[in-house]
């Protein structure tokens, strides 16, 4: 078609009316074709001028790009016509490089749902001379997801592998000297002289005891990432259980200055889980999410169910300072964290509770904007009877009632 468009534009002058129609028909058919091909494929396409003008792009894009591209032109650059800044500073100088870039990812947010996109750009050349540029745009999404998923499942086989390895080395002789420190604690109290007096052996004693119970718990956690988790699941409402762990943390929250807002949608279907472990969770998120805005500064704590499809969300949303993008990757892993006095083992546990309710969590935070965390939960479904099950057996025995008449 390209080598009947390059000779029939040689003989224009000689054509008749007629087959300048003919001419231009077959044109716009082979148009529609390339253009038709072009919006038929997944990934965004969008072809720039020398400029960066658009002069082209696919349906794929739009949702990529603010929605300046109308009629197929704009008299716009093309960098000029993206939402995000990062992703529009990168177009823009690979562009004025005449660089080529290939699979940049960038991370977004669509209605605190994360979002990955992945660009690619290069030079368009056509005979030997760089006559433009070429912008691929794919939605990675799904596949980023399934390697962080892939990564935090590697990350729980590691804890279970190494706490497994220690926590009963540890917890044992923590308890004998959790036993003789109580021990010693009596035996100075019976003899009633000046040692038991003495406040500074007191309280190096009360000292040893906590310390000894923080490493305890610690190692309690240890344990109960590795062991299989025992769920006592039932049906419940979700929406009930996050209104009691909100009764339990309200007041804490108002003397920090922290709003917590509720909305629950009441008409979200029940799911089958074990409640105090979903309270451990909610309360884990909020204690974070607390944390994150900081006390004494005035703060928001949003938590949101709703359905959908066959799933209930719960979204968990603050408005403190958000999580650092190099840090978003690694919230998951056992023993990482930004705190002082951290564990790093709270988002890991809650992980396992979810995903051992057949779950998932999904977490979307820049800085300075806050973080949401949304907690998926399979609905309850209800077992579909055949037709005929109930109404066989009933009229079977309503012919026995009636001595074997119709």
């Amino acid at each position: 078609m390209r080598d009947f468009i390059k000779r029939a534009l040689k003989k224009t002058d000689k054509m008749t009316v007629m087959q300048l129609k003919e001419f231009l028909a077959a044109f716009e058919e082979e148009y529609e074709i390339l253009a038709g091909a072009l919006d038929s494929l997944s990934v965004g396409i969008v072809i720039c001028d020398v400029p960066g003008t658009v002069i082209l792009y696919n349906k794929a894009a739009i949702p990529c790009f603010a929605g300046y591209f109308s009629d197929g032109a704009t008299d716009k650059p093309v960098w000029e016509c993206i939402r995000n800044e990062e992703i529009a500073g990168f177009i823009r100088k690979t562009i004025t490089n005449e660089e080529n870039a290939f699979d940049r990812v960038f991370h977004l947010s669509s209605g605190n749902v994360p979002l990955y996109l992945s660009f690619s750009v290069m030079p368009l050349v056509l005979e030997k001379r760089i006559r433009g540029s070429i912008i691929i745009v794919k939605n990675v999404t799904d596949a980023k997801e399934a390697e962080i998923q892939n990564r935090r499942l590697e990350n729980l086989a590691s804890l279970t592998n190494l706490a497994a390895s220690v926590a009963h080395e540890i917890k044992n002789p923590l308890a004998s000297i959790s036993i003789y420190v109580q021990l010693l604690q009596k035996k100075i109290r019976s003899y009633g002289t000046e040692i038991a007096e003495d406040e500074s052996i007191q309280k190096s004693l009360t000292v040893i005891s906590s310390e000894i119970e923080r490493l305890n718990k610690t190692i309690v956690n240890f344990l109960m990432a590795v062991r299989p988790i025992k769920l006592t699941a039932e049906p419940l409402s979700i929406n009930a259980v996050i209104r009691n762990v909100a009764d339990f943390v309200c007041e804490e929250l108002r003397g920090k200055k922290i709003r917590l807002v509720l909305e629950l949608d009441d008409t979200v279907p029940a799911i089958s889980g074990d409640e105090e472990r979903l309270r451990q969770v909610f309360l884990n998120f909020i204690k974070n999410a607390q944390e994150a805005i900081g006390n004494g500064r005035e703060g928001t704590i949003a938590i949101r169910t709703k359905a959908k499809d066959t799933a209930v969300i719960v979204q968990i949303q603050d408005d403190g300072p958000g999580i650092a993008q190099e840090d978003l990757a690694r919230i998951f892993e056992p023993y990482y964290t930004t705190k002082a006095d951290g564990t790093g083992l709270g988002l890991p546990v809650a992980y396992k509770i979810i995903k051992e309710h057949g779950g998932d969590i999904q977490v979307c935070s820049f800085q300075g904007e806050g973080s949401c965390f949304s907690l998926i939960f399979p609905v309850i479904r209800e077992a579909k009877r055949m037709i005929g099950y109930d109404s066989a057996p009933a009229a079977e025995n309503k012919k026995q009632d009636s001595g074997g008449q119709p």
